[in-house]
């Protein structure tokens, strides 16, 4: 009977999961397994790779593509000069230059000259299937290494993939990234027979580790490099990848991202192969041997669930094969850059519980069901408790109501705009000297129907897993303009209107063009509006961030650096951004006057501030001894629960009279 139960379970599981396989189910859930753990890790991409992009620009000033083949030669040499390690171009030159007959002559002449130039190779496929290597013309093909730049892409639409696949003896050239590695390191010309070709593996398939979505690589417009020798120096000791990113010549690519996709250029998923190469970082799969292994584990967990039907002995199993898939996964992929699928495996789990949850009820009432009319069972059942009549025999808490998950707070969020559950408290900020409160701090709250007020604290992450941190940023910002602009008509005393700015936000195409609009709209004054964006928001992508901040200042918003110390900013960072305010962590006013170490960053902070003539702001101050010691050090605003918590809109006026009051009364008793 046992073995049979054995049989029955083992061809059910393994039939639906064979099912699941090949639907595609598994395909699907194996891609949101693998962007989810390989996007854990946050890489940075490799300063010693430069890409020069063939933009807008270039095609302005240069001409009509495609271009001579003369300008490459021109950037070869250039580069060549310069000291690039290696140069690798992702464009087509497959048919000869139609723009200047002595183009390729003078191209094949160039790259004889050098010996670390790749050219692309192109896999295309005849009528009947089979693949083919479309190369570059003869000419240059014999004067240059050569590397593969196609990427599969998967049944979603996304490259995740780079392939090494020598199978066919027509498909000979290596990966267009690694050619570009072995250039920069081989200073033999490819066609000495003292250094002969590296053999090549027959068939070698690596997940790419796409770096952090924050991340970029160099970038030189192919334009400027050719225009101004200075731009070509930046080239030396570097990895040169040349390729089309104007968005009329070039059809973007989708890659894995937080969250969503992403879309980059061809060069652009090049440079990343490039860099995991680079860095050792490619990963490899398992095998089938291994994935197989943990597939059939999991079929036999679940085969003896299901044969001995045992509630406890479910949850056990269920929570060993948890923990041993998903710390097995992370640890090869962390240690050994090996990706053990666990796809297949979770399948087999999660099929078996679906099945478990069926059957075991319906079993349990089958095998109850003679004894309930048998009247001396009943009895003994009865006095010794020996039936219980419980479907499942599974124990439930009760729900307490403190216990909501993300998912329905995320769900609650999308409609928290329009059911007007979103409202701003204003925190004030008290210039030290004189005492008057100079600005207020917006900061967001949630009247939860159920929950009650919700914080900052709980509503970010939430927005920020459900993708709607966008929206909540823009209420944010237009409702603060909007209520200082009120507050300007009632006659209110003119107030500066910080805003927080996520890091999302400050990343955003049309971050500018939006804020223009709010201040178009609230018909706010030049400088009034601050936008307050995280020192690590700097760190991660300081060039872009000081282009947005500068554009920002142009059309009348301050900016300030919000805090600031937790970051590990530098002089050199502060130098490189032109800012209206720094805002000093309150993790380190709390411990002072008292803790020397948190006065010690406090003071280099205020110094540093000063000599880059930035003011400064003291956020969390709560005691008097605080507020003391920052006036002794020359701080020049104050915020903090000495003076108030953040209050309502309707609560802020009275609080800044009670507050100018109190100052006025503290120092007319201090001229007596």
């Amino acid at each position: 009977m046992q073995a049979s139960r054995w049989i029955y379970a083992t061809l059910g599981i393994a039939l639906t999961g064979a099912v699941l396989h090949l639907s595609g189910l598994a395909a699907c859930l194996e891609y949101l397994l693998s962007d989810v753990f390989l996007a854990t890790a946050e890489r940075a991409p490799d300063p010693s790779i430069v890409i020069v992009e063939i933009d807008n620009a270039s095609l302005e000033r240069i001409g009509r593509w495609p271009w001579s083949r003369a300008i490459h030669a021109e950037f070869v040499d250039l580069a060549q000069r310069a000291g690039a390690k290696s140069v690798g171009f992702d464009i087509a030159f497959a048919e000869p230059d139609a723009a200047d007959l002595n183009g390729d002559a003078i191209f094949a002449a160039t790259l004889a000259r050098s010996d670390r130039v790749v050219l692309p190779v192109f896999v295309k496929r005849d009528e009947t299937g089979i693949p083919w290597e479309s190369r570059p013309l003869p000419r240059l093909a014999v004067a240059a290494r050569l590397g593969r730049v196609d990427v599969p892409i998967d049944r979603d639409g996304l490259v995740r993939r780079t392939i090494e696949d020598h199978r066919n003896p027509a498909l000979r050239a290596t990966t267009f990234a690694n050619a570009a590695w072995e250039a920069s390191k081989e200073p033999a010309s490819p066609g000495d027979p003292a250094h002969p070709a590296k053999e090549r593996p027959h068939y070698e398939e690596r997940l790419i580790p796409f770096c952090s979505f924050n991340g970029r690589f160099s970038r030189l417009s192919f334009a400027d490099v050719i225009a101004d020798p200075g731009q070509a120096a930046f080239l030396r000791e570097r990895i040169v990848l040349v390729g089309v990113t104007a968005p009329r010549l070039a059809s973007g690519l989708l890659v894995p991202g937080k969250g969503s996709p992403r879309m980059l250029s061809g060069i652009e998923v090049q440079a990343h192969v490039l860099n995991a190469i680079k860095q050792g970082s490619l990963v490899r799969a398992a095998g089938w041997v291994l994935d197989a292994t943990a597939a059939v584990l999991a079929l036999v967990v679940m085969v003896d669930v299901m044969v001995f039907m045992r509630a406890p002995r479910w949850v056990n199993a269920t929570v060993a094969a948890t923990l041993v898939v998903c710390g097995l996964v992370p640890a090869l992929l962390l240690l050994k850059n090996i990706w053990l699928s666990p796809a297949l495996p979770i399948l087999i789990l999660t099929t078996g519980y679906a099945t478990w949850w069926w059957l075991y009820p319906r079993t349990t009432e089958r095998l109850i069901q003679p004894f309930r009319s048998h009247p001396d069972v009943t009895r003994q059942s009865s006095e010794d408790a020996f039936v219980m009549h419980n479907e499942d025999g599974l124990h439930v808490e009760q729900d307490d109501g403190h216990g909501k998950s993300n998912l329905d707070l995320q769900m609650d969020l999308a409609h928290a705009i329009e059911r007007n559950e979103l409202l701003l408290h204003y925190q004030p900020q008290i210039d030290v000297t004189g005492g008057r409160v100079v600005g207020v701090e917006a900061l967001i709250r949630w009247q939860h129907p159920r929950l009650g007020l919700l914080g900052p604290d709980r509503i970010i992450p939430v927005a920020e897993a459900a993708d709607l941190i966008i929206a909540t940023d823009d209420w944010v910002a237009h409702t603060a303009a909007h209520q200082l602009a009120a507050w300007r008509k009632s006659d209110f005393p003119l107030l500066t209107m910080s805003i927080n700015v996520s890091n999302r936000q400050l990343l955003r195409t049309d971050l500018v063009t939006l804020a223009k609009h709010i201040i178009d709209e609230s018909d706010t004054g030049r400088g009034e509006l601050i936008f307050e964006v995280t020192e690590r928001m700097l760190i991660h992508d300081p060039d872009q961030c000081a282009k947005t901040i500068a554009a920002i200042r142009g059309i009348g918003i301050g900016v300030s650096i919000d805090d600031f110390g937790t970051g590990y900013s530098s002089l050199a960072h502060l130098q490189n951004l032109t800012v209206d305010q720094i805002k000093i962590d309150q993790s380190f006013i709390q411990l002072l006057p008292d803790d020397h170490g948190g006065a010690a960053t406090v003071q280099a902070v205020l110094n540093m501030a000063r000599t880059l003539g930035i003011p400064t702001v003291a956020e969390g101050v709560e005691t008097r001894a605080q507020l003391e010691w920052l006036r002794a050090q020359h701080c020049e605003k104050v915020q903090g629960y000495l003076y108030s918590r953040p209050v309502a809109a309707s609560e802020l006026p009275d609080l800044i009279n009670a507050i100018q009051n109190r100052m006025t009364l503290a120092q007319a008793i201090a001229e007596k």
